[in-house]
């Protein structure tokens, strides 16, 4: 995504001639710009949806399971 944002950047400029430091000082101050506005990364995002989905099928089965428990003591 950065690098998508900075070769915008760079078509903005136009013909000036953008160094690789120069890249890389944009990359940074985009970063620091992003973080600050408490934006996540695709990526970041979708490890964070996978994990919710797993501890949400987790708890589904704990759920089921104590549901069985119960009924056991309950009967026994």
């Amino acid at each position: 995504m950065l690098d998508k944002i900075t070769k915008k950047i760079e078509g903005v400029v136009g013909q000036l001639p953008v160094t690789h430091d120069i890249k890389l000082q944009i990359e940074s101050t985009l970063r620091t710009v992003l973080d600050e506005m408490n934006v996540v990364m695709r990526e970041e995002l979708e490890v964070q949806e996978t994990r919710l989905n797993r501890a949400q099928s987790r708890i589904e089965s704990l759920e089921a399971r104590l549901s069985e428990l119960e009924e056991k003591n309950l009967k026994g």
